[in-house]
């Protein structure tokens, strides 16, 4: 391992964090550049090595994540990229280290991310903890309430938008709090900037919301799809609104191209199963910090329980041994001893938390040890679920 070193990036150092970035994901360096730039240079942090040159980079973006109704604080994690002639000496390993102690240092539970590799992020105690697909639905079988009353959203219209995702998001495990980096990516994707529409709300607000951009496949055609950047409704019969303003598009439109996890309101509604889901991508979780990542998530409101687990986490100390864990009343809290019935490293645990697997499938896969009783209360804490994602970052 080399002489490195890891801080908040530089003015100076913007250009050669944008040839990093480019050569790692196929940018232009001018878009890398502006790229940087939208997310804030405050956000990159940098390993350099001992002559002061960068040796590699990422983004951090603060936001929450919900699990159980309740907002997790977390850093997520963009951009990670070591330029090719650096590749495979651990500059990464040193740059994702140095990264969870300094959240772990800003007292953040979490850390949310969707991996280019997994092996890397597994190393430092990153693990699957849930999905998000690509649907596409025909537009002409979209349905929904006939000629909606949709106008055009306006700057005004944003922080009632953001409460409406806001109120929809915290039903649904893994889904975004989002902060400002995420919402910019919402209004403008890459750079452009997406077209929205709101339902009003009767009493005031709004009742339903979407963000979308239209595309042509053949660009000899003027039929195309719609690609939702984001959808909400406050109800059933907002959603109807929403879906009815896009089944609007259908004289041109081919495909509503949206994104979600395993499920989504939006394909709860449709009349006929007629639409495709394509992985597009897993995303991973760290726990940065035992005791506080358990009591900030919320549990059943009417479940109560207790597992006695053992973990193993080689970067944090702090995390390692015994934990008792006791959830009632839709909270829980970790306190030191118990039994250790329930053996898990720090990813596993990363999983089970999500309910992205179950206490008896991480056992299956070798990354769970205890006795059937031992899963069965590890069960009853952390109940497997569904967890997925809209967002990208």
């Amino acid at each position: 391992m080399g002489t490195w070193t890891y801080s908040t990036a530089t003015t100076s150092e913007l250009d050669a964090i944008a040839r990093i970035s480019g050569l790692s994901f196929a940018f232009a360096p001018e878009d890398s550049k502006k790229w940087i730039e939208r997310s804030g240079l405050a956000n990159v942090r940098v390993v350099r090595d001992a002559a002061g040159a960068v040796a590699g980079q990422l983004l951090r973006t603060t936001m929450g994540q919900f699990f159980g109704g309740r907002s997790v604080p977390t850093v997520g994690v963009a951009g990670v990229a070591v330029p090719p002639e650096g590749r495979g000496g651990g500059v990464a390993t040193f740059l994702m280290t140095s990264f969870l102690r300094e959240v772990r240092g800003d007292g953040v539970p979490i850390s949310t991310l969707y991996p280019a590799t997994q092996p890397l992020y597994r190393r430092v105690g990153f693990e699957q903890a849930g999905s998000r697909f690509e649907v596409r639905i025909p537009v002409a079988r979209l349905g929904g309430e006939p000629r909606p009353e949709m106008r055009p959203a306006t700057e005004a219209d944003r922080p009632a938008v953001a409460e409406c995702y806001q109120r929809m998001a915290s039903h649904w495990d893994g889904w975004l709090d989002r902060g400002r980096y995420v919402w910019d990516r919402v209004w403008m994707p890459r750079g452009q900037a997406a077209l929205g529409w709101v339902a009003p709300g009767a009493g005031g607000g709004i009742d339903g919301y979407a963000v979308l951009q239209q595309s042509r496949p053949d660009a000899a055609s003027a039929r195309h799809d719609v690609t939702l950047m984001d959808i909400g409704f406050r109800s059933a019969a907002g959603g109807r609104r929403v879906l009815g303003f896009l089944a609007g598009f259908a004289s041109m439109g081919l495909d509503l191209v949206m994104h979600c996890g395993p499920t989504h309101p939006v394909l709860l509604m449709l009349r006929e199963q007629r639409w495709t889901m394509t992985l597009r991508d897993f995303w991973m979780v760290r726990i940065v910090d035992v005791p506080g990542a358990i009591a900030a998530r919320g549990y059943a409101p009417g479940a109560g329980g207790a597992v006695d687990l053992d973990v193993d986490d080689p970067l944090f100390p702090e995390n390692a041994g015994r934990w008792r864990v006791h959830a009632e009343g839709g909270r829980a809290e970790a306190v030191r001893g118990g039994e250790g019935s329930v053996r898990l490293d720090i990813g596993a645990l990363g999983a089970l938390y999500a309910g992205y697997i179950s206490a008896g499938g991480l056992r299956q896969a070798g990354r769970l040890y205890g006795d059937d009783a031992a899963v069965r209360a590890a069960a009853t804490v952390f109940p497997a679920g569904s967890p997925g994602m809209p967002d990208m970052f």
